[in-house]
């Protein structure tokens, strides 16, 4: 299957409110699963294209209770499939929670669980590893250790269930030390664990998310237990993907596998505001990481077509699961497709047609609806850091 549109740029959504995507491939279903901030609530997008995520239409609203709706500061919602039933953990009132669910991923969630009651925390996500599950998030240091830099760090703790951490065992395997994490603030938040080729690492992003020095950043698990500070190295010399191409702050990302599981991509949120951004003009984009030499995440896409995800397609092999513990297959699949671009809502100022795609043999017409150009939001206030402390 191909497609092709004549857009803009790769904004997945046609929505420039989109900060802290991410996405997973389920082949039980043989669709992407995408999560974006949405304030109030977790909604969750559930697509057979990586392109088509783009329609708003597909985006369900799958947990809401009145804590959101009297406090609408829910960020950074992650779906993970564990031992069969999908759960989606996410931020609120400074705190990390879960919710559970069950087979069917944009299906019920209920019974919402704080889940780290020793101090302030964000963005947690799941590490595999060992055939272990563990729970990683943004921390401060001083809470769980003696070293009390100031701004946040990032932990991990076992998860002893979907929904429960051992909080008697946690550990700081990175704080924001180098210079180049601390533009605007000490940062290290938004982690996410991935492995490729046998190797395990956590991304993460750093400096504070307003300014144009936001980035990633990366550590790699170059011992045996992940629990173990010691056993994560980290990259110093820089961030792994950082601000260019008219696109700044390129942040708080999650890592995906191709449905075929030969590609490793990135999906992040950026903004076009030259002094960075942490409210709600920023937008998600996605781009295949080159892993033909290690890893290079390369700089932020630009205007322009690009190939779909490899294995993307009906004659996907569902018995290629996906898992963040296990060396992808490299075997693929189908022929190459193509993901076209998408404008920001800010650019487009009436109706507008920008293409035409063929699926299955059909034609179909893709409308943006007539959106203002709307000013840059005041920039969110997140009680990241220590004031003083930094």
């Amino acid at each position: 299957m191909k497609f092709t549109t004549a857009l803009l740029n790769l904004a997945l959504l046609g929505d420039d409110h989109a900060p802290d995507p991410f996405i997973v491939y389920d082949h039980d279903t043989s669709s992407y699963l995408y999560m974006r901030t949405s304030d109030d609530g977790l909604r969750v997008t559930k697509s057979p294209t990586l392109d088509a995520i783009r329609n708003v239409a597909n985006e369900k609203l799958v947990f809401q209770n009145q804590h959101m709706r009297d406090k609408p500061s829910v960020w950074a919602g992650e779906i993970h499939k564990i031992d069969g039933n999908w759960y989606i953990y996410y931020s609120h009132a400074d705190a990390i929670w879960v919710v559970s669910g069950g087979s069917d991923p944009v299906g019920e969630y209920k019974d919402p669980v704080k889940l780290y009651d020793r101090g302030w925390s964000l963005d947690n996500s799941v590490l595999k590893f060992g055939g272990n599950n563990y729970m990683i998030f943004s921390c401060h240091s001083k809470d769980v250790s003696d070293d009390d830099i100031g701004g946040s760090s990032i932990c991990i703790s076992p998860l002893v269930t979907p929904t429960k951490i051992d909080q008697e065992q946690v550990t700081v395997v990175s704080r924001p030390e180098e210079s180049w994490e601390q533009t605007g603030g000490n940062t290290n938040e938004g982690p996410q664990a991935f492995t490729w080729a046998g190797q395990t690492y956590i991304i993460y992003s750093v400096s504070f998310c307003s300014t144009p020095n936001y980035a990633l950043a990366l550590i790699h698990l170059t011992g045996d237990d992940p629990m173990d500070a010691a056993a994560w190295t980290k990259k110093k010399d820089g961030p792994v993907f950082k601000s260019g191409n008219g696109y700044y702050g390129p942040g708080h990302n999650g890592m995906f596998i191709s449905p075929d599981g030969t590609e490793l991509w990135n999906v992040y949120h950026a903004t076009w505001h030259a002094e960075g951004q942490c409210g709600a003009d920023r937008a998600s984009f996605a781009m295949k990481v080159d892993t033909t030499n290690g890893l290079n995440f390369g700089t932020p896409v630009t205007p322009g077509e690009y190939e779909a995800p490899s294995g993307e397609g009906p004659t996907v092999n569902k018995a290629v699961a996906y898992s963040n513990d296990s060396t992808p297959s490299t075997t693929p699949l189908t022929a190459a497709t193509t993901i076209g671009a998408n404008a920001p809502t800010k650019a487009l100022k009436e109706p507008t047609s920008i293409g035409l795609f063929a699926v299955a043999q059909e034609t179909v017409t893709v409308w943006v609806d007539e959106r203002a150009d709307t000013a840059s939001q005041p920039k969110r206030k997140r009680a990241r850091l220590e004031a003083g402390n930094y």
